[in-house]
């Protein structure tokens, strides 16, 4: 099976730049991923659908005020989850803080019921023009299936996007 590297910088933070988020009237939405998973997103949400080019990104959702969530799709490697989720975080944490020029504190980790097998970690992050995110990177798997959700926003507004971030990774199914 084929390892995959996640560069996260340069697209989770275009995808965080740019939230505007949908109109609060918008509703729940389903994102259905043709390899085999599905998730909902909360109403006021924008969704964009990224499978047709059936690459590493899968969706973007922004929820305004600066917040945004990107949906990935990895093969799990032979080596597991454990294995798989402790590389992915080290990656995500030297990317980050390479590309926000900042410093990055874990400040909880959570076992969601979703899928086989799944971990929630929330960070805290420093940027070199001192602002201050929440962000978070959730894990979800089933079978061969990794699932990965990386969001964050303004620090300041952590409480209500790790609702919806929460709510979104809890709403993982596999068929």
């Amino acid at each position: 099976m084929k390892c995959h590297r996640i560069r996260i910088g340069p697209l989770i933070m275009a995808v965080l730049a740019s939230a505007c988020g949908g109109g609060e009237g918008d509703g729940p939405k389903t994102f259905d991923d043709p390899a085999g998973y599905s998730l909902e997103v909360p109403g006021g949400w924008s969704l964009s659908d990224r499978t047709a080019g059936d690459g590493l990104i899968r969706a973007d959702i922004t929820g305004g005020d600066g917040m945004g969530i990107q949906v990935r799709l990895l093969p799990l490697s032979p080596s597991g989850f454990d294995a798989a989720v402790s590389r992915l975080l080290r990656e995500y944490i030297r990317d980050m803080s390479g590309h926000w020029g900042g410093g990055m504190a874990e400040t909880e980790r959570t076992a969601p019921d979703a899928g086989e097998k799944a971990l929630t970690v929330r960070f805290r992050a420093t940027r070199d023009d001192g602002s201050v995110w929440y962000l978070q990177e959730s894990f979800v798997s089933a079978g061969d299936m990794l699932v990965v959700l990386q969001g964050g926003c303004p620090w300041e507004r952590r409480d209500r996007a790790r609702a919806a971030f929460d709510d979104m990774v809890d709403s993982i199914s596999f068929p």
